[in-house]
């Protein structure tokens, strides 16, 4: 099986009701709430800001180098748990937050000097 062009595998935990939200990209359509909210952000910030980028739409996908490692989550952090994320495999997981994108733009300097990113992000929760 795949998912967005990447292999799943034995550390696969993706619900069929998470993986059936994929792609709904709430935050791009006009009339929904996120989506308004996100046009008034883009607004303010641009007055602030002409130059600034909005990126709203890299894939739910990322890498655990980009979502933990460049981020600098040590290997042993509790978030990189199955119980916390899900993976699609050992190396791919729904990101768990848009933080996983930005080192992508950084590195982008001094092309890109102010960015947002936003987009849905998929976090597996315990209650406690």
């Amino acid at each position: 099986d795949e998912l967005y062009g990447a292999a799943t595998d034995g550390k696969f935990n993706i619900p069929e009701g998470v993986r059936a939200k994929l792609g709904k990209d709430l935050l791009l359509q006009s009339a929904h709430p996120l989506g308004i909210l996100w046009v008034a952000v883009q607004e303010y910030f641009r007055e602030q800001d002409a130059a600034c980028k909005f990126i709203d739409t890299e894939m739910p996908i990322v890498g655990t180098k980009e979502c933990f490692d460049d981020l600098r989550v040590p290997p042993e952090h509790p978030s990189r748990s199955p119980s916390d994320t899900y993976y699609v495999n050992e190396g791919t997981v729904l990101r768990t937050h848009t933080s996983a994108h930005q080192c992508k733009y950084m590195r982008q300097y001094p092309e890109v000097r102010s960015f947002l990113c936003a987009g849905d992000v998929y976090r597996r929760d315990e209650i406690d």
